[in-house]
């Protein structure tokens, strides 16, 4: 009966956008729409207490046999016990966070909350954003995905990180850029992702949706709903609880080609691969072993008491059962992942041993599908061959200081210029600032994507925090992603990882 009582729930708004229609079309003076509205309640009325709401059953039956003069007030009444159902309200009114990086996404939100009945607060994007999030008790955020106080994907991973709002519903509103940005924010965790300009309607439809999603989800708050294994807040509590359960080795998987099965056969297909790989995985580890979905593809595994060379061994058992194991069955399908495995260094935090486990899935990913590598093992002597171009000494000195760190061959440029000779055919990647003496990073973009030796190679654009403009201009000339200054470098190594894999 849940099952059934959430699929109810989801279709509601389609109640909703039909009888406000309706509504609108019989106050602009359009007699046949009183036919329609009837036509909805009657359909409400039947339907309501079947699937366990007795109110909607109620007001539509009153608003089935009202007469005229009691038409409008009787619509109003069914709309807003409609949307209180849709929306998951129980006696309280859902309050809705928003952290708006401009103008419009604010406005376009204040309307959908005074369309939802839903109070709204406003939340900064700055320092201590997800204090003020925790603090502000709400049911669902609304983020822009450039902000005036940084990237909005940063502030997303954050909240997917944070024990409190892991479970809490975010809906990305962002500038036309493209599918990468839209895959990475949904990998990361957001329930729903916009393209501007959003309509209020939208934005209400999608809140509605979402709220119905958590409340069907109430109780599962460490659990990630796509696969059910834990979510990347539970696998950091864990790591702090399993801290001296020494030696604590730390496995980052990599599921191969779901990307392309994703842009083959659409992300519902993806999802069940990706739920039917987890659990043939989960059932070959061990009881006290701890598996979380990270993001999009990638699962980390915390295994205690356990040797680095000992999580390989595991991992490569698994991964043979795994390429064993059909995903689908018709057509058959099977799938098979890519792991790094370190060993946690006393003393070291959960975002170290992340690093080591990342720098070793590289190298598994360059061995080839269903490899397994431990940070223990030598990597290849091969350099990663990565072209700066920024102008800036300060954060020319941090990027490149990260970058060596992790085996990568960087070449500094301070001028654009110069950078656009170096594109020869050994380059894996290039950084990019914005603003540069003589050629500046949207005129050198422009050449890079027209010289057939760096057409295909990524590019990481750095941009000034907060310049939507800057990001949706890079988007369009070809720009693999972005980074808004400042940035830490953690976060910079990890977009450069993905665009890399």
């Amino acid at each position: 009966m849940t099952d059934l009582r959430n699929w109810y729930l989801e279709r509601l708004w389609t109640w909703v956008r039909s009888l406000e229609s309706a509504r609108a079309a019989w106050l602009g003076g359009d007699p046949a729409a009183v036919a329609d509205i009837r036509r909805i309640a009657h359909s409400l009325r039947g339907s309501g207490a079947s699937f366990g709401f007795p109110d909607i059953t109620a007001t539509a039956a009153a608003l089935e046999e009202a007469e005229s003069p009691d038409l409008a007030a009787r619509t109003d009444t069914l709309l807003g016990t409609l949307r209180d159902a849709a929306a998951g309200r129980q006696g309280a009114a859902a309050r809705i966070l928003l952290i708006a990086g401009d103008t419009e996404t604010a406005d376009a939100a204040r309307a959908a909350g005074e369309r939802l009945g839903r109070d709204l607060v406003a939340v900064p994007s700055g320092a201590g954003c997800a204090q003020a999030v925790e603090e502000a008790h709400g049911d669902l955020i609304v983020l822009d995905l450039v902000l005036p106080g940084g990237d909005g994907r940063t502030l997303l991973a954050g909240f997917r990180d944070h024990p409190e709002l892991a479970s809490l519903p975010v809906i990305v509103v962002a500038p036309r850029l493209g599918d990468a940005p839209r895959r990475e924010c949904l990998a990361l965790g957001a329930d729903d992702y916009l393209e501007k300009p959003v309509t209020p309607d939208v934005l209400a439809g999608a809140i509605s949706a979402a709220l119905v999603r958590a409340e069907g989800r109430r109780g599962q708050a460490d659990r990630d709903p796509v696969t059910g294994v834990w979510n990347r807040a539970a696998i950091a509590q864990s790591f702090q609880r399993l801290a001296d359960a020494r030696p604590l080795t730390l496995a980052i998987l990599d599921l191969d080609d779901l990307e392309a099965l994703n842009a083959a056969r659409g992300f519902e297909v993806g999802n069940e691969v990706m739920r039917r790989a987890a659990t043939v995985v989960q059932g070959t580890l061990r009881e006290h072993d701890v598996m979380a979905r990270l993001r999009g593809d990638e699962f980390a595994i915390l295994l205690p008491r356990t040797s680095a060379a000992e999580a390989a061994t595991l991992l490569e058992q698994a991964q043979a059962h795994l390429a064993r194991t059909p995903v689908l069955a018709a057509p058959e399908f099977h799938v098979g992942f890519c792991a790094g495995v370190a060993a946690a260094k006393p003393g070291a935090s959960l975002e170290d041993a992340t690093t080591d486990a990342e720098r070793a899935l590289y190298w598994a990913k360059r061995r080839g599908p269903g490899s397994v590598v431990s940070s223990e093992q030598r990597a290849p002597a091969a350099a990663r061959t990565v072209v700066l171009a920024e102008d800036d000494p300060v954060t020319a000195t941090l990027v490149k200081h990260r970058l060596q760190r992790e085996g990568f061959e960087v070449r500094h440029f301070q001028d654009g210029t110069s950078a656009l000779a170096a594109a020869d055919d050994d380059v894996a990647l290039f950084i990019l600032d914005v603003k540069m003496p003589g050629l500046d990073g949207f005129t050198l973009l422009r050449q890079l994507r027209a010289n057939p030796r760096a057409a295909s190679v990524p590019v990481l654009m750095l941009t000034a925090m907060g310049r939507e403009e800057d990001i949706v201009r890079g988007f369009a000339l070809g720009a693999s992603d972005y980074v808004t200054k400042p940035f830490s470098p953690a976060e910079l190594l990890a977009r450069i990882r993905r665009l890399l894999k």
